[in-house]
């Protein structure tokens, strides 16, 4: 079925494009501001010396940072949708360069507030003009320990930009161009890597082995390029860490603003509910006539789903819309509003990089989103799931910037809950057992997801600072190390594995931050919680969920939990007790096709 997805608008945010003059003017105009400001914080005396002269300084940030952040992901944008565009690729360098300055400037101030006595920072903070940024200044300033000294520090951001940085836009430029050859109906064909992917959901076993194999062949070919990728970006992370006497995890919990034992826990109530899927994935291989599922199976519409399962664009954004009307109309008209204004783009085409994401542009007060549809229920899920990440930042648009510092575990709670919203409602529509079943096995795949690939993908970026240890990587090695971790979270249910997801998997190449992964189980298993509590207590809880979500950009989960929710994040019932649906949707799954 040919694809009737759209393309975005970008011209409206940046008339002319990335090789345009708005582009450059914004551009230039941004380096002259990051460099006064640069300059006016470096010749600041110590706080308590001079509280108001600081005080200035930080009402600049906001600002600026929302400046930055929208020519970046204008920039992103451009770049995701043809990466072989050179103007596009150029743009994004050069944003990036921006953002390095301005963690520049951040270096400073975070020295600054650790070297401030505890009376000149909560004197500071009493100040009216800088109420709103009191969390976010507390939160830099207790994560002192986890950078260099102010000069190092510097230095580290200023080498991060020729180093890291472009070990991560390597990997991005080699995904982009990545093409891969699908055999099928006596044909070759060379198509993009981002289409190959989706066709993994395709109801033909034989395409979607083709696909899986012809994706497979791809980055087999460039497998020593990213194996070589990941030596310097894991050893560069090593190297600080050991300086600084912290261990891979750390930044990570900081960053996020959450406590191990919530990790801890988190995982705990992840493990309870393995038995459960493993029980699911092998009757959905007896179903689709296996002994065992393939990996290529694990997002196989089942049997019977025929062309049923095949949506156009327009039925997919139908269906997400409907379903959000039933939260609420406020989600709804929203995600109206949002595919009216083109902000998303999601047509198959040669260049695209390969998976999704949803990027804010605070100055605008828009977002913009990106995926690949190719006509299946996952892509309307991809799509709910987008279309909540941008609901949340439409929630937090009239917030400073100082508390919009959404943490990557928090970020998952609109998009996932928004993503469940819509398996509801579908499954609730369905009349017939084919179709209860079609649609169980899509909210079950979700949870296989999150709750074993995710895992997987967390032990194998652990296993990744174990190796490097030893010296450079070999691709071999990595392919060896990846299976079994994928064994070890799928057991036996599954026939075969995936020794190059590796490289594949765009999260393991972010040069920004580490351990993009456990996150996304946090999100899944928090936004089940919320949820259910939203279901159970209808439309009243839309205000608690909208307080919940404002709080994202400035508190701790734990924090944020106990006080919207009033649960406790370090005890592994509250998971398990999050987890207590997907148990009853496995059963409901085996009762509808036994």
């Amino acid at each position: 079925m040919e694809s009737d997805a759209p393309n975005w608008d970008l011209d409206s945010l940046c008339p002319g494009g990335p090789g345009g003059d708005t582009f450059a003017t914004r551009r230039a105009g941004l380096q002259e501001r990051l460099a006064a400001l640069q300059q006016q914080i470096s010749s600041l005396p110590p706080i308590a010396e001079d509280p108001e002269a600081w005080i200035v300084a930080l009402l600049e940030l906001d600002p600026l940072e929302d400046a930055v952040s929208e020519l970046s992901s204008f920039a992103g944008c451009a770049a995701a949708a043809d990466s072989r565009a050179r103007e596009a690729r150029s743009a994004e360098a050069s944003a990036d360069e921006l953002r390095r300055e301005l963690d520049s400037i951040l270096v400073a101030v975070e020295a600054a507030l650790a070297e401030a006595s505890p009376e000149a920072f909560e004197a500071l903070l009493d100040t009216p003009s800088l109420q709103p940024a009191g969390p976010w200044l507390r939160h830099l300033r207790s994560g002192a320990a986890l950078r260099l000294e102010r000069s190092l520090q510097a230095l580290k951001v200023s080498m991060d930009r020729e180093a890291i940085t472009g070990w991560g836009r390597l990997y991005d430029l080699l995904s982009g161009d990545l093409m891969g050859s699908l055999v099928a109906d006596g044909e070759v064909r060379r198509v993009g890597i981002a289409e190959l992917d989706a066709l993994r959901a395709h109801p033909s076993p034989e395409l979607r082995r083709a696909a899986y194999e012809g994706s497979s062949r791809a980055w087999h070919g460039i497998r020593d390029i990213c194996a070589h990728t990941l030596t310097q970006l894991t050893g560069a992370r090593q190297q600080l860490q050991d300086r600084l006497g912290i261990d891979e995890i750390t930044e990570s919990l900081y960053s996020n603003r959450l406590q191990p034992e919530t990790l801890d826990a988190l995982w705990a109530g992840a493990d309870a509910l393995r038995p459960s899927l493993v029980r699911y994935l092998e009757r959905k291989a007896t179903l689709l006539g296996k002994e065992r599922l393939d990996w290529f199976d694990r997002s196989a519409p089942l049997r019977g789903a025929g062309d049923a399962s095949r949506l156009s664009w327009e039925h997919a954004t139908a269906t997400v819309t409907d379903a959000f009307r039933s939260l609420h109309p406020e989600l709804a008209s929203f995600a109206t509003d949002a595919i009216a204004r083109r902000w998303i783009d999601a047509a198959p085409a040669e260049g695209r990089r390969p998976g999704g994401f949803c990027t804010d542009l605070p100055q605008s007060r828009q977002s913009r989103i990106f995926m690949t549809f190719t006509g299946t229920m996952d892509n309307a899920l991809v799509l709910a799931h987008e279309l909540g990440h941008a609901w949340h930042n439409d929630v937090l648009a009239t917030q400073p910037a100082c508390r919009r510092k959404i943490t990557n575990a928090l970020a998952e709670t609109a998009s996932t809950l928004a993503e469940a919203t819509v398996r509801d409602q579908v499954l609730s529509q369905a009349t017939d057992p084919a179709s209860r079943a079609f649609m169980l096995d899509q909210e079950l795949q979700a949870a296989v997801a999150f709750l074993m690939d995710i895992p997987a993908r967390f032990a194998f970026e652990r296993q990744l600072f174990v190796l490097r240890r030893r010296g450079v990587f070999d691709a071999d090695e990595l392919s060896v190390a990846m299976v079994e971790t994928q064994r070890r979270a799928y057991g036996d249910a599954l026939g075969s594995w995936d020794p190059t997801f590796w490289c594949s998997k765009l999260h393991f190449y972010i040069p920004e931050f580490g351990f993009y992964n456990w996150p996304y189980t946090f999100g899944y298993l928090f936004s089940a919680a919320v949820y259910a509590r939203a279901r159970a207590e209808g439309p009243a809880f839309f205000d608690t969920l909208r307080d919940l979500l404002r709080r994202t950009g400035y508190q701790s989960s734990e924090t944020l939990a106990g006080e919207t929710l009033g649960v406790d994040l370090t005890d592994p019932a509250f998971w398990c007790e999050a987890a207590r649906p997907i148990e009853a949707r496995v059963e409901a799954f085996l009762e509808a096709t036994g």
